[in-house]
């Protein structure tokens, strides 16, 4: 008797991982998952191109540049359904969706500007904004599973 289940269990482990591992998969293949890799990619190289005046003399079009592409991001996922359809959070609305990602897009926007035209420390502070509004999206939105 104890050989049938043993045989079950070997049978079923292998089904379940598979199962779990197509799910997450899933997940990680999804225009937005990919969309949040970008962001946080781009946010790595503002924050070290802004972490000191001389690193911002050497990467301040590269800050410029990162800072446009988060922007174009923030626009191109402005109408994504998918956050809303995942959160479990009772303020997780299209219009709050629509709203953050607004938000993200002007932060962005400054920070390029500012960027292009004044210093180190101003575009540190702008880069801050746009964490920031980062946060407050994941406030509502990020599925931690």
């Amino acid at each position: 008797m104890l050989r049938k289940w043993s045989v079950l269990a070997a049978m079923m482990a292998p089904m379940a991982a598979l199962t779990v591992g197509l799910a997450w998969a899933d997940d990680d293949a999804s225009p937005l998952h990919k969309m949040m890799e970008t962001v946080n990619k781009k946010n790595n190289e503002i924050s070290k191109g802004v972490r000191s005046p001389v690193n911002f003399k050497k990467a301040q079009a590269d800050v410029v540049k990162a800072a446009k592409e988060l922007s174009k991001l923030g626009k191109e996922f402005r109408d994504d359904k998918t956050s809303v359809a995942k959160s479990k959070e009772p303020g997780a609305t299209q219009e709050k969706w629509v709203a953050l990602m607004d938000d993200f897009v002007k932060v962005s926007d400054k920070l390029a500007e500012v960027s292009e035209k004044e210093g180190q420390a101003q575009a540190k502070e702008a880069h801050t904004a746009v964490k920031k509004s980062c946060s407050e999206c994941h406030k509502v939105f990020r599925v931690d599973e």
